[in-house]
């Protein structure tokens, strides 16, 4: 029984940890999301000043 519960802890702390990387992947693409988007309104509109 204690094999069991010592296996599930380093089971849980193993995938916290790759909830964790999850979640800081997850905020940098919408970061990149968000620098592409504003580069390509800005090549737009530089674009359409010429």
């Amino acid at each position: 029984m204690e094999k069991d519960a010592a296996r599930l802890r380093k089971e849980n702390l193993r995938l916290s940890g790759e909830l964790d990387t999850a979640r800081q992947v997850i905020a940098i693409q919408g970061t990149l999301s968000a620098l592409l988007d504003q580069l390509s309104t800005n090549s737009s509109a530089t674009s359409t000043e010429k």
